[in-house]
């Protein structure tokens, strides 16, 4: 079940959410954007975007997310080709700072589409903090649907605040990797399944997939539920970061039914939907 933005859910103090992240089990994915929804909206926020990016093959990264965004604004986004002009993903790959989205040139008629169709999902003004990690790893904290602070001091405690938390979930989102990645490569799938998590990493439905092996959509179903069980996971999405993580599935091309489409063909972005 994707999480969406809500009233009426339990808001934690950042001394409470310090503590949560900092526990010394790994959280699971789930666990880690649950934390980050409820840590955006005890700041007033609606939405989060965590993007990282794992460089699991070499001159091939990978780029996963977990996020609250609504699914239908991804679907604009991809369609309408968004990610050419969007001056927010550009400053990120280049920020070593965390930057309002307001600081991006909006001067270009399609820049200006792009803000008026964002804010029209209720993603009005954000931050971005771009985050760095060992072995070429790196990620970025995005917090949207509010105003932000408006005095200097105010943002640049919010930049603090917010790029502590951000390398807290950095750190919990490689471990949980780490973590389910073991888990998988001592269970291990077998050959069908690693065909059918590929098929659907590649954007395929399950009567594709099943033309394909000679088998019934149920029964790749069924094979998918198995998967998702062996690895420890709730969502199929989930099923195919750990797998590539582990190097159990290689998809071919980048997935249709779930990816925030980027425009480069050598990165895979999976919109990571934990249950409630």
């Amino acid at each position: 079940m994707r999480i969406e933005g809500k009233t009426g859910s339990t808001m934690l103090p950042v001394a409470a959410m310090a503590a949560t992240a900092a526990g010394p089990e790994p959280q699971s994915l789930a666990d880690t954007a649950l934390t980050c929804q409820e840590y955006v909206e005890s700041l007033g926020y609606r939405f989060f975007f965590f993007s990282f990016h794992l460089p699991l093959v070499p001159l091939q990264p990978s780029v996963f997310a977990l996020t609250n965004y609504p699914r239908e604004w991804f679907d604009l986004y991809r369609d309408r080709g968004y990610a050419r002009v969007d001056p927010v993903t550009q400053q990120l790959k280049r920020a070593m700072y965390p930057f309002t989205w307001s600081t991006a040139a909006h001067a270009l008629p399609a820049v200006r589409e792009l803000f008026a169709a964002a804010r029209q999902h209720g993603l009005d003004e954000g931050v971005c903090v771009p985050l760095y990690g060992p072995r070429g790893a790196r990620a970025a904290l995005t917090v949207a649907g509010r105003a932000v602070p408006r005095t200097a001091e105010a943002l640049e405690r919010q930049y603090a605040e917010l790029l502590h938390f951000g390398l807290r979930v950095f750190r919990d989102v490689m471990n949980a990797m780490g973590a389910q990645s073991a888990t998988s490569e001592s269970t291990g799938l077998t050959a069908r399944q690693q065909q059918i998590l590929t098929g659907i990493a590649e954007g395929l439905s399950y009567g594709d997939i099943g033309e394909r092996y000679g088998i019934k959509p149920s029964t790749v179903k069924t094979l998918l539920d198995r998967c998702c069980q062996k690895l420890g996971v709730a969502t199929r999405e989930q099923a195919i970061v750990i797998a590539m993580a582990s190097g159990q599935i290689h998809p071919v091309t980048n997935p249709s039914s779930f990816a925030l489409q980027e425009g480069l063909s050598r990165h895979r972005s999976f919109y990571v939907r934990p249950r409630v």
